[in-house]
């Protein structure tokens, strides 16, 4: 019988998301085990991302997963002034927390959200949930590298514990004019170039990626129609939600990363390539170059099969039926959290 692969997920949940939609196809997986959620600063607050993280695992009767925090609002402060500068000057389209209130809106200090955290098992960090493991983990990381990175500084022999790490971001070629820059590696680039010159193997899924495998109406369409049961309606809503915010049109990211970690022969082509991160304030600051090497740890993913990866998007969403929901996906998306994300995206 085949091992099951054990993985965590390290995301910054936030709601419509790919990383919503990616965490509901890795909780079909049925050859691999989710052992743990980290919540990650990015997208929003850490703070706010753990209690968006609790809210789905208890939707989806998931509770038994133990949880990790991530690093507080407070490690990001220094950077919220140059960041929303970079907004306004058009170097970068989207600067996730930093574009919200000064602080966390909600955190586990909330009775309301206290309550729901009290039935999991949470842990201080991403390192605690790795050393927690028996045999060595698949490390999904939908959003920037921040949690991996401090595990990397207490702890440097923490990759022998680590199988592979997934993680979507950096870029392949960086424009000196026009730097369309990965958000994750910008959000925190010391992160990111501590994880890239780590002994840590590494299957990258960058920007460029995203931009060539696009969804379409026929997509969403298909989605919609394939959601019927409880959790394919939650996919398909937060899915639709995500095309009304983007188009049709939208990039497919973290799905991409679920997708070929539960199915790698959706991955055609791969280069051997190291990192260059830039440190230097101006249009790159933030940004990871893609070097090709003979020799590296880091596989960056050039070349996907469309046709299986779309088939296995709408096949797992037709399947989605283990997956049993407390309440209504209309219910989950009319919630206090989903609509506060909502009404972030502009929807």
């Amino acid at each position: 019988m085949t091992q099951a692969r054990h993985f965590i997920i390290d995301t910054d949940l936030n709601f419509p998301s790919d990383d919503l939609q990616a965490l509901l196809l890795l909780m079909s997986a049925k050859d691999a085990g989710l052992v743990g959620v980290s919540a990650c600063a990015g997208n929003t607050f850490a703070e706010e991302c753990l209690v968006n993280i609790a809210a789905l695992l208890d939707q989806t009767s998931m509770n038994h997963v133990p949880l990790a925090r991530g690093a507080s609002f407070y490690r990001f402060h220094f950077r919220r002034k140059n960041a929303l500068r970079s907004l306004d000057q058009g170097w970068v389209r989207f600067a996730g927390s930093h574009q919200k209130a000064l602080s966390p809106r909600f955190s586990s200090g909330d009775q309301e959200y206290a309550k729901l955290l009290d039935s999991f098992d949470v842990s201080g960090s991403l390192l605690e949930l790795i050393l927690r493991q028996d045999d060595k983990v698949d490390i999904l990381c939908l959003g920037p590298l921040t949690n991996l990175a401090d595990a990397l500084r207490v702890r440097p022999d923490i990759s022998e514990k680590i199988k592979k790490v997934w993680f979507m971001g950096a870029n392949e070629v960086v424009s000196r004019t026009d730097p369309r820059i990965d958000f994750n590696v910008w959000y925190d680039p010391w992160a990111a170039k501590a994880v890239f010159e780590s002994d840590i193997e590494l299957m990258v899924f960058p920007y460029e990626l995203c931009r060539r495998y696009r969804s379409d109406e026929w997509l969403v369409a298909r989605v919609n129609e394939e959601g019927r049961t409880l959790a394919g309606r939650l996919f398909a809503e937060d899915f639709s939600g995500m095309a009304a915010q983007h188009g049709s049109d939208m990039p497919l990211c973290d799905q991409l990363v679920a997708l070929a970690f539960l199915c790698p022969e959706v991955i055609t082509t791969t280069s051997a390539v190291s990192f260059d991160v830039c440190l230097n304030e101006g249009l790159c600051f933030g940004s990871a170059e893609a070097r090709a090497t003979n020799l590296s740890r880091i596989a960056l993913v050039t070349g996907l099969d469309e046709a299986i990866l779309r088939g296995r998007l709408l096949d797992t969403v037709s399947r989605l039926t283990q997956i049993p929901l407390r309440s209504s996906p209309e219910q989950f998306v009319w919630s206090r959290l989903y609509r506060i994300g909502r009404g972030d995206a502009g929807i």
